[in-house]
């Protein structure tokens, strides 16, 4: 099983993907008479010191510990579960008879499932469908409850807004985030801006992401909805609408965005492979975005158009390194596209076996596979080798993008233990 929703913390593990629900918890939670007379209610269950929740926190991240070890050789110093999966509640039923004034009182789990009244018994009850949550969802869910209704192949919004944006990508934001309220209402052309991403949080039920403008100072805190990847726009079209005679925005404004825009593209023309080993990759910061083991990646073919590009297969990245040619090299799996009959999301049916994979190189990839935009057709062509310094330099350019010491760390984390790297080691081509 392939766990990628997953965060391994000092502090324990956590799962980033849900199906949790709060529509799905009880209702009835303070003490009242049920239709028979007796006392009938749930107690919810919040503190992380209660008993009860120890249990389930220690049980479930124990069982995700085990599979994480066995699967990835991974170091995990705490393997408890940091907290339940959004969506998720503990409560204790406690009912009590009306005749005996008997008291009985069991512990459930609400939030999740195939249905609205379904509850997990038991931490053993819960660790399938948990470790499902956590896994890429390339197998169905192995509970009781879910029986192979989970679909295996489908994914939706939900799953693209936990994995995201990561630190260090270049992205669009909308302009009322970035401008002022005199600019946003003056400027008619200019509908998105260029800026990088520093830092990604959960304020549950929301992402929010920490966002450097290009050629803008400060910082703002702004929402998955209000962002959007850096192939999903052509800055060539965008910029080309200046050429207008009859453009109305403010000169001074219009020459600013097309600064912010060279500088971005400028960004968009490098790629960083990040060494492990000496041999495999932790990542490739590949033009706009951060390429890991795990992706989604569309892929790219010459003398396409947009229509059969849509129509590619899309591939996901089971490994990255570097061969005996030193060049870079990845291996993964072949998905097609399949329509859904009206379901949100896109389906992917994969086309090789477990036992066969597929090579591929820098070349062949277009971009990282959103499920939010599954219709983008635009290619990266980074075509600069550089290191992290160099990423950070253009993205810094002295006094006109200020970073934060704070800001340059938290851009650097992405690239922990990267080694310099020289142009005549690696290469986009074979």
């Amino acid at each position: 099983m392939n766990l990628i929703n997953v965060n391994v913390t000092v502090t324990g593990i956590e799962v980033t993907y849900s199906d949790g629900s709060q529509s799905r918890w009880p209702t009835e939670v303070t003490p009242g008479v049920d239709g028979h007379g007796n006392i009938n209610y749930y107690r919810p269950i919040i503190e992380s010191s209660d008993k009860k929740m120890q249990l389930y926190l220690t049980k479930l991240g124990e069982a995700l510990a085990k599979v994480l070890r066995k699967g990835s050789g991974i170091r995990i110093s705490n393997s408890t579960l940091t907290r339940l999966p959004d969506g998720y509640r503990l409560f204790e039923h406690t009912k009590q008879n009306k005749e005996s004034g008997e008291v009985r009182k069991d512990t459930y789990l609400f939030g999740g499932g195939v249905n609205s009244n379904l509850k997990f018994r038991s931490p053993n009850e819960f660790i399938d469908h948990l470790l499902w949550l956590a896994s890429d969802k390339t197998s169905s869910c192995d509970c009781k409850y879910c029986d192979g209704k989970t679909s295996d192949l489908v994914f939706g919004k939900a799953m693209t807004e936990q994995g995201g944006f990561r630190r260090g990508e270049l992205v669009w934001a909308t302009k009322d985030q970035i401008l002022t309220t005199d600019e946003t209402e003056t400027s008619s052309y200019i509908k998105f801006w260029p800026a990088v991403v520093i830092e990604r949080t959960v304020v549950s039920p929301h992402v929010l992401y920490t966002l450097q403008r290009v050629l803008v100072d400060g910082t703002l805190k702004v929402r998955q909805n209000k962002i959007m990847p850096w192939l999903a726009l052509d800055p060539a079209d965008l910029m080309k609408q200046f050429d207008n005679q009859d453009v109305t925005d403010d000169p001074l404004l219009v020459s600013k965005f097309l600064k912010a825009v060279n500088y971005a593209n400028e960004i968009a023309s490098m790629y960083t492979p990040v060494i492990r080993s000496e041999y495999a990759l932790s990542c490739i910061i590949f033009g706009a975005e951060v390429l890991k083991v795990n992706d989604y990646v569309r892929l790219t073919y010459e003398k396409l158009n947009d229509s059969e590009m849509m129509q590619l297969p899309v591939f996901k990245i089971t490994s990255m390194y570097i061969n005996e040619h030193k060049k870079l090299e990845m291996r993964g799996d072949m998905f097609l596209k399949m329509p859904t009959n009206g379901a949100p999301g896109t389906k992917l049916i994969r086309t090789n076996t477990e036992q066969t994979e597929y090579p591929l190189d820098l070349t062949q990839i277009a971009g990282r596979f959103y499920m939010t935009y599954p219709n983008i057709t635009r290619s990266a062509s980074p075509t600069k080798l550089a290191t992290l310094t160099d990423r950070l330099k253009i993205i810094q350019d002295g006094s006109k993008l200020v970073l934060t010491s704070e800001n340059r760390n938290s851009i650097q984390q992405t690239a922990k233990r990267a080694r310099p790297i020289n142009n005549s080691s690696f290469s986009r081509k074979k």
